[in-house]
């Protein structure tokens, strides 16, 4: 097959506007002195790139004899070079994006889309748990009534034992999207320097898948628009959320089948649990029959919970 055929061709790329060098002249200051504009054809971005190299290379040679005018002829390296290296960046970052691209809704796999859902619903639920049960970001009245998820932590900290599923999401947890020099938006660790429990660690990797999923902003296999990666932290999540209604006593207000014994409740709960896992294990094996009978579990389940079906 034509190689132009399959990668497209840098003629018909554009600069992004992300190359950029040289600090900002104000303290604290977050621009960049210069940026490349973006619109420009990155074939011609690289031609001049090529251009500035050479012209480095040359006054480079010609700094080595002529010593007298060294401040000047470096002054100038240092400045060329730093224009070629950030139409270079420019130019790598738009081949990156071309190369990875996003997924477009209509490519995300049905399975993915409902885990998806899922996890929104019932974090979001979680959310007026917190709430309804008092822990509020705020008790001053007239203020907004914003979930407390700091004061659940407080509480519970000493009493939360750490699952598999919260020990996965721990073990690779997502990062996060924080702003970089120049307004460029950069990935970073989520970091637990100042967490002073686990139920502190999760409570945060947990805010940050939803916050992930929820903004968006990541590209390519590296990030959410790998199909595997995310649907191993939307299971996990999920997960983690039903320990924490567990822990905090919300099972009344998570779920709304008023008929259930609290007996009854924990015995379909331990089967979600384990129909989940079951899911979990038939993905990895990636075998057919056993994710029907693993998702057929997990539906009986949730209808017996009130999660699915008629409304009560």
């Amino acid at each position: 097959m034509d190689k132009e055929l399959q990668t497209p061709s840098i003629r018909k790329l554009a600069t992004t506007g992300v190359g950029h060098f040289g600090e900002a002249g104000e303290e604290g200051g977050q621009d960049p002195l210069f940026r490349v504009v973006a619109g420009h054809s990155m074939d011609h971005a690289v031609e001049q790139a090529t251009v500035l190299m050479c012209a480095v290379h040359k006054i480079s040679d010609l700094a080595m004899v002529e010593t007298d005018h060294l401040p000047t002829l470096l002054t100038a390296v240092h400045y060329l070079s730093g224009m070629a290296k950030a139409l270079a960046q420019d130019v790598n970052h738009g081949l990156m994006a071309v190369r990875e691209g996003a997924m477009r809704k209509g490519e995300i796999p049905t399975e993915l889309s409902l885990l998806a859902f899922d996890f929104f619903y019932w974090f979001s639920r979680f959310e007026f748990c917190l709430k309804e049960n008092g822990y509020l970001k705020s008790e001053i009245p007239g203020q907004k009534a914003e979930p407390g998820w700091d004061k659940f932590v407080e509480r519970h900290a000493e009493t939360y034992v750490l699952t598999a599923e919260a020990a996965e999401l721990l073990a690779a947890p997502p990062d996060r999207q924080v702003v970089g020099a120049g307004l460029v938006l950069e990935w970073a660790p989520v970091g637990f320097q100042d967490c002073r429990s686990d139920l502190a660690k999760v409570v945060r990797t947990v805010k940050t898948v939803r916050n992930n999923l929820f903004h968006g902003g990541k590209h390519g296999a590296a990030g959410w628009d790998s199909p595997q990666r995310t649907q191993s932290l939307l299971t996990s999540s999920a997960a983690v959320l039903e320990g924490l209604v567990e822990l905090g006593d919300f099972r009344g207000d998570y779920e709304s089948n008023p008929v259930l014994s609290d007996e009854q409740r924990q015995h379909i709960v331990l089967l979600l649990m384990e129909a989940r896992r079951a899911v979990k294990e038939a993905r990895a094996t990636n075998d057919a029959d056993q994710m029907r009978t693993a998702r057929a579990a997990v539906d009986k389940v949730k209808r017996a919970l009130g999660e699915r079906g008629p409304v009560w």
